[in-house]
């Protein structure tokens, strides 16, 4: 287990390099209007929230309290699937528990 930790953290950063990135060479409003121009990039931005929101239940049944499962949801939907990582690298010991009865 301690190798997929590892390995959420290693793409969890990568993902941060690769916004700093993007931020650095386009501003994010030149490139969300080329996004949502193409139907395309309207189906993954949809896709893309989606994900947050399933992520968001999965994090709200596995939270015990719902001001720490907030505490979690709200950030994932401006930081995207990092936030995502460091969650799963937080939880993933007893979301494994829990499948295993």
């Amino acid at each position: 287990m301690r190798i997929v930790q590892v390995g959420l953290v290693v793409l969890a950063l990568g993902f941060v390099g690769l916004v700093v990135w993007a931020s650095l060479a386009t501003p994010i409003g030149a490139s969300f209007s080329a996004i949502i121009a193409d139907p395309w990039g309207v189906v993954t931005i949809v896709d893309l929230y989606l994900g947050f929101i399933l992520a968001s239940i999965v994090i709200w049944i596995v939270e015990r309290a719902p001001l720490k499962a907030l505490l979690w949801i709200v950030p994932l939907y401006g930081l995207g699937n990092a936030w995502l990582a460091v969650w799963l690298v937080v939880r993933l010991a007893r979301i494994r528990s829990a499948m295993a009865g």
